[in-house]
């Protein structure tokens, strides 16, 4: 019997949303997954991103406009309903705790200094067109997380 709390992992589900950045087969884009070529991301402005290293405090906030094509095939393919307009907000605040664990091996050129911290995550994704949202109840603490910085080949030193 599957848990019926697995929401969206539930294998008996059907998926109805598929919020991603588009552009992937949209012309005059290349088509980037025909080509072999990484999709369904975007850019993050540098805003959205701050750490506070030895602190083991950093935080990712970051509102995203995308599109609802409801399933995967149809994102990948075009093969379904057209898409509609989307956005996504995400926060994510890390706070150290204190452990801290450093990792340096000269012979394989990598160096990592890890934080341990807890995480307080909120996600929200809405589909403009229909007014469909879906969202974390509240900021979702996740008790066991990291921040690093973390150094290999040609950046070790």
């Amino acid at each position: 019997m599957v848990d019926p709390g697995l929401g969206p992992f539930d294998p008996g589900q059907v998926q109805i949303h598929d919020f991603n950045p588009g552009d992937l087969n949209d012309p005059p884009e290349d088509d980037w997954f025909q080509q072999g070529g990484l999709f369904w991301t975007a850019n993050v402005p540098r805003r959205s991103v701050s750490v506070r290293s030895g602190r083991g405090d950093a935080s990712f906030h970051v509102q995203q406009d995308l599109f609802d094509f409801f399933d995967v095939p149809n994102s990948v393919f075009r093969n379904g309903p057209p898409r509609h307009h989307a956005r996504a907000e995400v926060r994510i605040d890390w706070h150290g705790t204190g452990d801290r664990l450093r990792i340096r091996n000269r012979d394989a050129g990598f160096f990592a200094r890890y934080e341990r911290t807890e995480a307080n995550v909120f996600w929200r994704g809405e589909n403009l067109d229909t007014g469909y949202s879906l969202a974390t109840a509240d900021d979702q603490v996740i008790t066991s997380a990291f921040i690093a910085r973390v150094r290999s080949g040609s950046f070790f030193r």
